[in-house]
């Protein structure tokens, strides 16, 4: 039996491009728990949060629930994309924490709105999530080392959640090749590297987000397995939903 499920190396991909900065347009009252209130005294308005933190809250709360209930053989890679990739945290144990993105993702700040949008791509970060990917764990090396001559038990399998404002189906199935030849081209260098592995299965969780009350120009897609052409099975699975 393989060792290592796909659940053992996550990558979060987060957009960070101008349109990420746009209002969820979901508002939130600011004065839900003010039991009283002195006379005159005008009440707070509500304010809404952006795409962008929409996205990093779903994607911290999830961290730390994985990071309380699997401190050890569950794994996180953060990355932001924009006009390049940001790497925020790597595959060491002593990466995997909420503390250490949260500082990460301060220093990179939220997206520019007067950036432009043509020198930004959420592919950058796609590109260097296969990349992790194919990057060793401790934990990968460890059984590695143990096992010797049968090391090729040890698997390597990962998933892949990707948070962006896609376009189209068509933009989406751009994605989905482009995670496809990164992942030949990656597979391809593992096999001449003792420090890379070969991708075994990879799973594309795609989300796209807009904000409330815009109608969304793509749809919800079922998980499908792919890549039959590369050896290893690709799943995606894409979810329409607007974050608030």
């Amino acid at each position: 039996m393989k060792m290592f499920s796909v659940a053992h190396k996550t990558v979060f991909v987060v957009d960070h491009c101008p349109y990420m900065s746009e209002s969820s347009r979901q508002q939130v009252e600011c004065d839900v728990l003010t039991k009283s209130r002195a006379q005159g005294v005008i009440p707070l308005a509500p304010v809404s949060k952006s795409l962008w933190t929409c996205a990093l809250e779903c994607s911290m709360e999830y961290c730390r629930i994985l990071f309380d209930v699997y401190p050890k053989d569950k794994l996180v890679n953060y990355i932001v994309s924009d006009s390049e990739f940001h790497i925020l945290n790597s595959w060491r144990r002593e990466d995997q924490s909420t503390h250490e993105l949260m500082s990460a993702l301060a220093a990179v700040g939220p997206p520019n709105p007067r950036e432009d949008p043509e020198c930004c791509s959420i592919l950058h970060g796609l590109v260097a999530a296969v990349e992790a990917l194919c990057k060793i764990t401790e934990l990968q090396h460890e059984k590695r080392t143990a096992l010797m001559d049968t090391a090729e038990r040890v698997a390597n399998r990962g998933r892949i959640i990707c948070l962006t404002n896609a376009k189209s189906d068509t933009h989406v199935r751009m994605l989905e090749d482009c995670i496809q030849e990164t992942i030949s081209e990656q597979n391809k260098l593992a096999a001449g590297s003792d420090r890379l592995m070969a991708i075994q299965q990879c799973e594309l969780v795609l989300i796209h987000i807009y904000p409330q009350g815009e109608d969304t120009l793509v749809s919800d897609r079922p998980k499908k397995e792919v890549g039959e052409t590369l050896g290893p099975k690709c799943g995606y699975h894409t979810h329409v939903l607007p974050i608030c």
